[in-house]
């Protein structure tokens, strides 16, 4: 008896173990699936710049001017205000908009502005100004005092029920927006993909524009130093012939090589008719002693 209970028991060991194998077998976690890679997160879309802010179709007439603070208080701008204001009594606005101008002149003394009238396309504002500075920081410190001035200058309309009680103000009739390094100003919000839709070809690569633009690249430069006369001691405003910017470029000429009240001692040649006038051939700057040629068309011949 106890001979058949043995294997018996045997048997039944082993099943259980085989049993237990086989659940453990099954209750074994099935292998990770690898789990698809996540995309790659789009790079950033890069600020526009002066060159690819605009599309060569976005605005029909545009206007740019170099150096706005050099501008600003340059004498031709001064010659053409001076009348104005003394002659033809100009609104209280227009004299506070000359004052801020030239207060400012500094802040955007080498900064480029560009004006864009007439949108090619729908859904662009009606005018453009777009001024570009050295960095982004500057453009910020620059926004903040236009935040400050224009409201003075154009305030918002107020909307009145019939009691004429000023009730809720509308929205300002200029918008500012900081894009990089620039500072755009438009009637309403600027819409940057519209202004250079994706595929467009750029204003900077039209050929009637850059024909433009390097026709006055090729002006000759002027600058303007204050020179206190030999004889009565009177400073005397002198107009001082350079060469063109891509001429002072190639020579080592920076945008901001020369500053307002810079000290230089200039060597060139008088003008034959017109007083105060003079080709430069080379200017020092004093505070340095570095020597520049003037690229003058007088060293060109």
């Amino acid at each position: 008896m106890n001979l058949l209970k043995r294997p018996i028991a045997l048997l039944l060991f082993l099943t259980a173990s085989l049993a237990t194998a086989a659940v453990a077998q099954q209750k074994r976690p099935a292998p990770a699936k690898p789990q698809p890679s996540a995309p790659a997160p789009a790079a950033p879309t890069p600020p526009p710049t002066f060159e690819t802010l605009l599309a060569a179709d976005s605005y029909k007439i545009y206007g740019e001017v170099r150096s706005v603070g050099q501008f600003i208080r340059s004498n031709s701008v001064n010659e053409i205000l001076e009348p104005i204001l003394k002659l033809a009594g100009p609104p209280k606005e227009f004299r506070n908009v000359v004052k801020w101008l030239n207060l400012h002149a500094e802040e955007v003394m080498t900064s480029r502005m560009l004006v864009g009238f007439e949108p090619g396309r729908s859904g662009l504002p009606t005018m453009l100004v777009a001024i570009e500075f050295p960095s982004a920081e500057e453009a910020t410190k620059f926004q903040l005092r236009l935040n400050e001035f224009l409201p003075k200058i154009l305030p918002a309309p107020s909307k009145t029920i019939p009691t004429l009680t000023p009730v809720e103000k509308e929205p300002p009739p200029y918008f500012i927006q900081q894009a990089g390094s620039l500072i755009l100003v438009t009637p309403t919000k600027a819409d940057l993909k519209k202004l250079r839709p994706v595929g467009s070809k750029l204003l900077a690569e039209d050929v009637n524009f850059r024909v433009a633009r390097n026709r006055f690249n090729s002006e000759a430069i002027f600058i303007y130093v204050d020179v206190p006369d030999e004889k009565s001691g009177e400073v005397v405003n002198w107009a001082l012939e350079m060469g063109g910017p891509n001429t002072l470029l190639r020579l080592g000429w920076k945008r901001d090589s020369l500053k307002v009240d810079d000290l230089v001692s200039v060597e060139g040649s008088l003008a034959r008719y017109t007083p105060h006038l003079a080709n430069a051939s080379s200017i020092v700057m004093v505070s340095t002693g570095k020597k520049m040629l003037a690229g003058s068309s007088k060293d060109q011949q």
